[in-house]
């Protein structure tokens, strides 16, 4: 198993009006900043290359299919009341895309311990070699003042994306965001410009939940030991 390695830094939020300056720069819409949080615009001021230009942006509730049945069963699916989702994307000056997942958890009562966060690209696409994704982990208190962050890295990742397993030790607090960074390269001229996201949340007393996770060539699987104590969230997001 991969060795998860956290890291806990008491942090302190910048001006707001540099992190949105700094994405006017690159090209984002007032409209879009306007829809993002600002941690989320934070991340993306630290660790946006210079030479970005700001491509879409893209938020979904939960994904249901044309029967109106959950595109993923047997778990239950978590509301958007609850937890949501979006990706930033922008293009390099070397041809290559960077891909900011994030997600948001509006229950204040939940915690994202023993949660999996999987980031999966379209056919057509690989992760950049030499790349490696990232997901920080917000951690936020009941005056919505940011009080720390963890830096996760894959649990496990292959060439279609990467999935992210937090720990199970996380403080509750009034508020848990995730931003995860990854950069692709396009390997076929027509393939579409998407990601899926997923998310696997533990509702279990004492996350007792273990996941399998495995990276094939062509899916990100994610087997739960009991998947009754297992909510989830999915979406296709284009960038």
């Amino acid at each position: 198993a991969c060795l998860i390695m956290v890291t806990f830094i008491p942090f302190q939020i910048k001006a707001e009006n540099t992190a949105d300056n700094i994405l006017i720069e690159h090209g984002v819409p007032l409209e879009i900043i306007n829809k993002m949080t600002e941690l989320q615009k934070e991340y993306l001021r630290d660790n946006l290359p210079k030479d970005a230009v700001y491509e879409s942006f893209a938020e979904k509730e939960y994904v249901f299919d044309e029967k109106g049945i959950p595109t993923i069963q047997p778990y239950s699916p978590l509301p958007s009341s609850d937890l949501t989702m979006s990706v930033v994307g922008f293009t390099n000056g070397n041809g290559t895309y960077n891909i900011y997942p994030s997600f948001v958890w509006h229950n204040f009562s939940k915690t994202p311990s023993n949660d999996v966060f999987t980031v999966e690209l379209y056919p057509g696409w690989e992760l950049t070699p030499g790349t490696r994704p990232n997901c920080r982990l917000w951690n936020k208190n009941s005056d919505n003042k940011l009080t720390a962050y963890y830096d996760y890295p894959p649990e496990a990742m292959g060439a279609i994306g990467a999935a992210f397993h937090f720990g199970k030790d996380l403080v509750s607090s009034a508020g848990f965001e995730g931003h995860a960074s990854l950069t692709a390269t396009k390997k076929l001229a027509n393939a579409t410009h998407s990601v899926v996201l997923n998310y696997f949340h533990d509702t279990s007393l004492a996350f007792s939940v273990s996941f399998s996770i495995s990276v094939g060539a062509a899916q990100i699987t994610i087997v739960p030991s009991r998947s009754s104590s297992v909510d989830t969230m999915n979406g296709i997001f284009p960038f």
